[in-house]
């Protein structure tokens, strides 16, 4: 079964809809590339609140450093 992530145009508008967890909105600059393909999971935020990882994936892969 393939599981489906969310697409975000940005980081920013990734860390606008928080911590999948908690709801704790993320420091945008917080992302990590994960070791998952894209459409897979490909970014994510580890939640400063709860310690849990949202994954996600970007339509625009310009990243803030």
């Amino acid at each position: 079964m393939n599981k489906a992530f969310p697409q975000y145009k940005s980081a920013q508008i990734a860390a606008n809809w928080g911590c999948h967890g908690c709801c704790t909105k993320p420091d945008p600059k917080t992302i990590e590339l994960t070791d998952y393909p894209p459409n897979r999971g490909q970014y994510a935020f580890k939640c400063a609140n709860c310690q849990s990882w949202t994954f996600f994936d970007l339509e625009n892969i310009e990243v803030a450093a």
